[in-house]
């Protein structure tokens, strides 16, 4: 299907923009710095407004000069509130470095991440942190559609209960963790664990988002051992209870989970496949250094592949990881065959599957809608379906991700031999300009249109 390019279609869509923006905002205690929109892309790009990013040649020189700076005499920051790391090391001698409160009102018109940027005496000292965006949507943190209720009782693409592909493989849906009721389900009940997501009556904007994606690699796979690595979506107290949704990812947190997943083992084996269904732009449109330290990590790894979401906003503006080499970008279809009008195209998609309408297992409880059209509607998902309709680049990634675990099971190698076979065992055609309709295809068939992995 074409992107639908009306007013109507646009200024709903700037709307949920807002809408998800404002989310961020108000429910997030490290705050949101947005930095750049893309004119006619309208791209949103976030980062943390309390923290920088230093690394690189000289790093501890440049963490010096950054310390004298927020501790000097005439910093401009409050005293007493020394800066610490995040982290000694996120990876590759990358350190998170969290910046105080600035000084008097300064502090309600700047940004801190902002002052140290802007100093000529740290130019090249520094770059932002970025929120990583789950499965964005139109430079929005959330994914294409918000989960619907459905009357089904079972997923979609369907589960074979007799099937044995999988057997063997290892899957780590790098995400929100494990909603662990979901084993009521006959595809989820074995050998399904890892982190719990903890989920309470109220659903927030990414409840069960790495359950479900786990559904999906089981639909195609029933025999694949999931492994979850939940990361720490921001949120913000509200008296002794956490809100009712969540905003977005910082980048260290998705690294730090990346690269506990390649640092686990079952039995003797890393995970042979991680699926990422998240992602982010830049202001520079060049890849982000803590994804190349992991990247240069898989890249290593012959048994081990990366499977990540393209993005939601109907462009070619790089979305890493899905943009870089070393990763296996999707994109996703419809039930027809066609692009979906949502998703990212030519460096962010090795190969386009099936991303809207996925039914598979979510929570129960009551979901508030965030968003335009539908905002402040009420969903209430039941024990009695226990399923719910989704669609998202989020979603193309994990089928792809259980046909590689399938093609591995059946015919042995490695991760990334069945990776290559997966597809180039499906059409090739480079797309640089927006995607056209393609012929229908078999829900459990892909189509490669950007050979690059």
């Amino acid at each position: 299907m074409a992107r639908i390019d009306t007013e109507a279609w646009e200024a709903t869509n700037r709307q949920r923009l807002d809408d998800q923006v404002e989310m961020v905002r108000r429910d997030n205690d490290a705050g949101v710095t947005v930095r750049s929109t893309r004119g006619e892309e309208d791209l949103t790009i976030l980062t943390v407004p309390n923290a920088v990013i230093v690394e690189g040649e000289g790093r501890d020189e440049k963490l010096e000069a950054l310390k004298a700076f927020v501790e000097g005499p005439k910093s401009p920051f409050v005293k007493g509130g020394k800066p610490t790391k995040r982290d000694k090391t996120v990876i590759d001698q990358i350190t998170v470095f969290e910046l105080p409160r600035l000084k008097g009102r300064r502090g309600e018109k700047e940004d801190a991440a902002d002052v140290v940027l802007q100093e000529p005496t740290l130019k090249d000292v520094a770059r932002p942190e970025y929120y990583i965006h789950v499965s964005a949507d139109h430079g929005r943190p959330c994914p294409a559609t918000e989960p619907e209720e459905t009357g089904l009782r079972d997923p979609w693409p369907p589960f074979d209960p007799t099937s044995t592909a999988g057997q063997g493989v290892v899957v780590t849906v790098v995400d929100t963790g494990w909603w662990q009721t979901a084993a009521r389900h006959p595809w989820l009940a074995q050998d399904v664990g890892g982190d719990p997501e903890p989920i309470g009556a109220n659903l927030h904007a990414y409840s069960g988002h790495g359950t479900f994606i786990a559904g999906i690699v089981r639909c195609r796979a029933p025999k694949a051992v999931i492994r979850h690595e939940r990361f720490k979506v921001q949120r913000r107290k509200r008296g002794q209870a956490y809100a009712d949704y969540e905003a977005s990812v910082r980048e260290s947190a998705i690294i730090r989970q990346l690269k506990e997943a390649l640092d686990k083992h079952v039995g003797d084996e890393r995970p042979h496949i991680i699926n990422l269904s998240a992602g982010t732009y830049t202001l520079d449109d060049q890849e982000l250094s803590t994804l190349t330290a992991v990247g240069n990590v898989i890249r290593n790894l012959p048994n081990t592949v990366l499977i990540a979401a393209a993005g939601n906003d109907s462009t070619d503006v790089p979305f890493y990881p899905a943009a870089s080499g070393w990763a296996v970008g999707v994109g996703s279809l419809d039930r027809q065959g066609g692009v979906s009008n949502f998703s990212n195209f030519g460096p962010n998609a090795n190969v386009y599957a099936l991303g809207r309408n996925h039914v598979n297992a979510f929570p129960d409880g009551v979901y508030r809608c965030r968003e335009t059209p539908d905002k402040e509607d009420r969903r209430v998902f039941t024990p009695q379906s226990g399923l719910a309709r989704w669609s998202g680049t989020s979603f193309a990634a994990p089928l792809v991700a259980g046909l590689i675990a399938a093609e591995l099971s059946e015919n042995g190698g490695t991760a990334k031999a069945a990776a290559r076979t997966v597809l180039n065992s499906v059409q090739r055609r480079q797309v640089r300009l927006r995607p056209a309709p393609l012929p229908a295809y078999p829900y459990g068939k892909i189509k490669r249109l950007h050979p690059n992995f």
